[in-house]
């Protein structure tokens, strides 16, 4: 996973602790069985930041005059793990960025076919060609 990715499943998990009142090492769990394409080191790297966003939550929540999990997790990103806001920026534009060429056909009208159109018959000709 990219920095982006791990950013948004920890705003995900931090979300379900807020939200849901889960103890973080059941949303954490419940994010990894969701997500099994995540490795065991973007595991530990989601739920190392969901920990230093509640562990400093607080002065996170008042320096960013924001308590939302997405301002818990990028203010923990930046004052607890030193991130400064040009790489904080980077990642959450890398996801932004992949996110939006994964189906670039929704992005490109212009490609798009009607359906049927362009298929071709068993014998060379184009259905609908008579």
């Amino acid at each position: 996973m990219r920095d982006g990715g791990r950013i948004a499943a920890a705003i995900d998990v931090l979300s379900d602790v807020l939200g849901r009142h889960q103890p973080v090492k059941v949303a954490a769990r419940d994010w990894g069985k969701r997500a099994r394409y995540a490795g065991s080191k973007d595991r530990a790297w989601v739920s190392g930041l969901v920990l230093d966003a509640l562990r400093k939550r607080n002065s996170i929540a008042h320096a960013m005059g924001d308590d939302t999990p997405r301002g818990l997790v990028l203010g923990a990103l930046s004052f607890a793990w030193g991130w400064d806001i040009r790489r904080i920026d980077d990642a959450m534009d890398e996801q932004h960025e992949r996110s939006r060429s994964a189906r670039p056909e929704e992005h490109n009208p212009v490609g798009r076919r009607r359906s049927g159109a362009g298929r071709v018959g068993g014998d060379g000709r184009h259905k609908g060609d008579d």
